[in-house]
């Protein structure tokens, strides 16, 4: 029953995590995180955080990829004009090093959880947490569920900023217009990426707030459980009626060293009183 009431939320949070886990990858893998027609051109282009990409007029799909300013500079590289991609910028690139950090502390919490599935794992995973959080508290109870709760909050804290980030800086005027030509500039717009990851982050969050009541529902029980042997031990040497260690003798104790049928011969039936007291 207690192993079983141990996993009735976690793994729910554990399955959509996962699938945010996986849905965040999926958008960080898609160069659609801003979109725009170019008219003049009769193309449509793609930028994304490390992959740009377009399509010519006779159907052929082109991208291009970096990881390095160096490789794409928007004021020295002649790519970008011959090519007319979309310039890399720094920004970008700091937003997917955020993102890779939130899955990797989202990879922490799944791989916490597998490991608490098997008692012999429980330990590695308490020193996984001890190692991604750096507390050394004697006094602090480390769990599973607490090792996953803490990851996930920052994998959600993470997904979330950095998207919140991407907004602002996609609405400036600087990232906001492709510029073809002195008369062709056209706007951008957020693509299904972003919203893809919009929906990674909402499942992170769901993920977060089922862990979180699993910890306080767990912890509601543990008290509980605590609290009715706490009240049963009280009526140990209660009274003559309540004499629990007369039944369950504890170990040490006088009644502990008695013939094991001493006790039957103790509660035998008592001989009938005489005529006359009757």
């Amino acid at each position: 029953m207690a192993i079983e009431y141990e996993w009735t939320l976690q793994t729910p949070a554990f399955v959509v995590a996962i699938i945010g886990w996986i849905t965040s990858f999926i958008a960080l893998l898609t160069p659609a995180w801003q979109t725009v027609y170019a008219r003049e051109l009769q193309q449509w282009i793609q930028s994304g955080l490390w992959l740009s990409c377009q399509t010519r007029p006779n159907g052929m799909y082109t991208c291009t990829y970096t990881f390095n300013e160096a490789d794409f500079n928007f004021y020295t590289s002649a790519e970008i004009v011959d090519w007319r991609t979309p310039p890399f910028y720094a920004w970008q690139r700091r937003l997917l090093a955020v993102y890779l950090g939130a899955q990797l502390s989202a990879f922490i919490a799944l791989i916490s959880f597998c490991f608490a599935l098997q008692p012999n794992g429980r330990r590695l995973s308490s020193l996984t947490f001890v190692v991604a959080i750096a507390v050394s508290s004697k006094q602090f109870v480390i769990s599973p569920s607490l090792t996953f709760v803490v990851a996930i909050a920052v994998s959600t804290i993470l997904h979330t900023g950095a998207t919140i980030v991407f907004m602002f800086f996609s609405q400036l005027v600087e990232y906001r217009f492709y510029h073809v030509s002195v008369s062709g500039i056209y706007e951008k717009h957020r693509g299904y990426s972003f919203f893809i990851q919009c929906a990674a982050c909402v499942l992170f969050l769901i993920s977060l707030i089922i862990a979180v009541i699993h910890i306080f529902t767990s912890t509601r029980f543990r008290n509980s459980d605590a609290g009715s042997i706490k009240y049963a031990d009280s009526f140990v040497n209660a009274g003559p009626y309540r004499q629990v260690e007369s039944y369950f003798p504890r170990p040490g104790s006088s009644t502990s060293d008695l013939y094991p049928y001493e006790s039957q011969f103790a509660m035998r039936e008592l001989p009938p009183l005489p005529k006359n007291h009757r």
